[in-house]
């Protein structure tokens, strides 16, 4: 090669035979890029960007892989958690809604000396997992859309890089907003509107800390004790029971009435025997729902101390996440979930401290 070298600088007349390696440096050099492109040399296509959809479509058929030996320094960051799904905009709208549930003391909503957060799982989960405000996502049926962000959150790689990338700005935009947000106070009958002091701000983060602490509670119940599932289960089944005999029951006493008016007493009698026993199963399917849903309280509560959230909303929770997992819970994903949300409290509790 050396020799080919050589004499190509000299110029030597002799032809020489270039391999392979050394024709394509010479040709590299010789096709100069100020030409224009003749047929034979044609510009290389360019590659089109890909579109968004695409973009997901790759998602879901490659999930990112993390290498066991670097597992400490590399961060799962799937691409679409911050640019696709989770937008600025989902923690901004948070943060206001927020803002727009806490009353603090003799204000327009509430006259107590205490400060209250009117929120609820149920209304979040409409906002945010109906409507998916602030969720950015190219499918025009919502359904689908909801089941697939929901998919990919259940994923405890997933959240913990979603939390990773909005932790600070959430708890940095709170605090901005809540400088800004304005409330109508009641001073001596009257009404006077400001914005919030730094003692009412206070408030509101130490409370938020202990509802979001309290939710991480329940969802770790439900991640050590998964045979709670199958009496979720049991509970819907014997709610849907009870529907069913309220409405079988109301037909009966609708058909009941009209046959009363008409006097026909032979299809009265067994009209009579039909309304007894729908009431019989009404009752039975009552009684197991009520049954099975304070069984269902009793295991959460009696591992979550001083539990202030509504029996209600306790059992709407769980309902959730059941419906998320169905019999099968991944107790990976719930256990991430009440890490975070418990991270999650201890940051607002810090960040109140700081007021």
């Amino acid at each position: 090669v050396g020799g080919y070298i050589y004499y190509f600088f000299k110029k030597s007349k002799a032809p020489i035979k270039q391999t392979p390696i050394i024709k394509r440096k010479i040709e590299k050099k010789i096709i100069s890029p100020t030409k224009p492109p003749t047929e034979k040399t044609k510009p290389p296509i360019e590659k089109k960007e890909e579109s968004t959809e695409q973009k997901i479509a790759k998602t879901i058929e490659t999930k990112p892989e993390i290498s066991v030996e670097k597992e400490e320094k590399k961060v799962f960051k799937p691409s679409w958690a911050e640019n696709l799904f989770v937008t600025n905009f989902f923690i901004e709208d948070l943060c206001k809604f927020i803002l727009s549930s806490y009353h603090p003391a003799h204000s327009i909503e509430n006259s107590t000396d205490k400060g209250i957060l009117k929120l609820d799982f149920k209304v979040i989960n409409a906002r945010y997992g109906l409507k998916l405000m602030g969720f950015r996502v190219q499918i025009s049926d919502v359904k689908k859309a909801r089941k697939k962000i929901l998919s990919y959150l259940m994923n405890p790689d997933v959240l913990e890089a979603i939390y990773m990338r909005y932790e600070d700005d959430f708890i940095d935009t709170l605090y901005e907003l809540a400088q800004e947000q304005e409330k109508v106070f009641i001073i001596d009958n009257k009404q006077e509107k400001r914005t919030l002091n730094p003692k009412e701000i206070k408030e509101l983060f130490n409370i938020l800390s202990n509802y979001v602490y309290q939710i991480s509670k329940i969802v770790s119940v439900l991640a050590n004790n998964p045979d709670i599932f199958s009496m979720i289960h049991n509970y819907i089944m014997a709610q849907k029971e009870a529907i069913h005999y309220n409405y079988v029951l109301t037909e009966i006493l609708n058909e009941y009435a009209i046959l009363k008016e008409k006097a026909e007493s032979s299809k009265l009698k067994d009209l009579e025997k039909k309304k007894k026993i729908a009431v019989q199963k009404y009752k039975a399917a009552i009684q197991q729902r009520e049954g099975i849903r304070k069984q269902i309280l009793l295991r959460i509560k009696s591992n979550v101390k001083n539990i202030s959230i509504e029996d209600y909303e306790i059992l709407y929770i769980v309902e959730w996440f059941y419906r998320r997992f169905s019999k099968t819970p991944n107790t990976k994903t719930l256990f991430t979930i009440s890490d975070i949300l418990n991270k999650l409290s201890i940051k607002l509790k810090e960040k109140a401290k700081e007021i």
